[in-house]
């Protein structure tokens, strides 16, 4: 579960070295961008704590999700990796998200939006 120790400290420090690893690569990634203006200020407010890369799709609606754990601001959510989703089915990929935990689906995100860091 994503609330555990262990999941926190595993989503902290992919989001450090990944927000380093896009820092470093930006001279090439900075082209593919689409908003280009937006890459080092979420780079930074990943690397610094204020945000994570991955977070939940719902995180203006905690009253129809309130058994989630809290996690930080994001980048991303987990409705990026499968866009075409509705409401129902956000809330049950939110709950999947926080229950299975894996630093893999953030990898999987990342990825897939590479082009709107």
């Amino acid at each position: 579960i994503i609330d555990s120790t262990t999941c926190r400290r595993n989503k902290r420090i992919l989001d450090i070295i990944t927000a380093i690893g896009l820092m470093v690569a930006a001279p090439v990634l900075w082209w593919i961008q689409q908003r280009k203006r937006d890459y080092f200020t979420h780079c930074w407010k990943v690397l610094t704590g204020q945000y994570s890369w991955v977070g939940y799709s719902q995180t203006d609606n905690w009253d129809t999700t309130p058994a989630l754990p809290r996690l930080k601001p994001s980048i991303f959510a987990t409705r990026d990796q499968l866009p075409h989703l509705q409401q129902p089915d956000l809330v049950k990929l939110d709950t999947e998200y926080a229950q299975n935990y894996s630093t893999t689906i953030d990898i999987t995100i990342l990825i897939r939006n590479i082009t709107r860091i």
